[in-house]
């Protein structure tokens, strides 16, 4: 960004001193016909020059010379999903825009700490996380992301999430056909939490997102 700023007013001094020239100057008609060509042609290299340089701004490939430009990127990529990523991205502007009037926060030491729980408990059973991330093509930072989110989303809903001993030990009943015999009960009760906390989530987000959604102003400048 700032070799960017220097370019761009390294050129405008270039510009300034060509007009002050010929604004001081006075010299025959022909002479500042002359000189007016200069400063545009001046004008016209600077500018060829600088879509050269910014040109993969605009470009994404050339195949034998013929440019394939990022707006038709861009334009085909829309309308596979665009509609899904702006409502995505709608999703989570609400969700910290909400989190914010609550005075909500998440810090990096809770996302790290989220992400090294997720992490050991892959290796105990066998899986590696980075290993998992990049089968699904996801970065470690959108990772960080998507916890981010989760995270403010159970802070958000904290009081309608709780898990009740009772819930667990039915939880635990129900499904202990399927519990395997090497788990102690901290574990099973801990899976067991974890599987009602979001069971409870997914139906409460839902009914919470869309009264949101329903109070917010909300324009759609571009129809998908």
């Amino acid at each position: 960004m700032e070799k960017i700023k220097h370019i761009a007013a390294s050129v405008l001094n270039k510009i300034k001193g060509l007009f002050s020239v010929v604004l001081k100057k006075k010299n025959s008609p022909d002479q500042d016909k002359n000189n007016k060509i200069g400063v545009i042609l001046v004008l016209a290299t600077v500018a060829i020059g600088i879509i050269y340089y910014f040109r993969s701004s605009f470009i994404s490939a050339t195949v034998n010379g013929q440019p394939i430009f990022r707006h038709k990127i861009i334009k085909t990529l829309e309308s596979k999903g665009g509609k899904e990523e702006l409502e995505s991205l709608i999703m989570q502007t609400l969700i910290y825009q909400e989190a914010m009037k609550q005075k909500i926060n998440t810090s990096d030491e809770e996302i790290n700490k989220e992400i090294e729980n997720i992490r050991s408990q892959l290796k105990n059973s066998g899986q590696d996380l980075d290993a998992l991330l990049a089968a699904q093509q996801i970065n470690i930072k959108d990772f960080e992301s998507q916890i981010r989110m989760q995270k403010t989303v159970e802070k958000l809903l904290q009081d309608k999430i709780n898990v009740t001993e009772e819930e667990i030990n039915a939880f635990i009943e129900q499904n202990k056909s399927m519990i395997p015999e090497n788990m102690t009960e901290e574990e099973i009760k801990n899976i067991a939490m974890q599987d009602l906390r979001s069971q409870k989530m997914s139906t409460e987000f839902e009914n919470w997102y869309q009264l949101v959604k329903t109070k917010s102003d909300i324009k759609y400048l571009v129809e998908y």
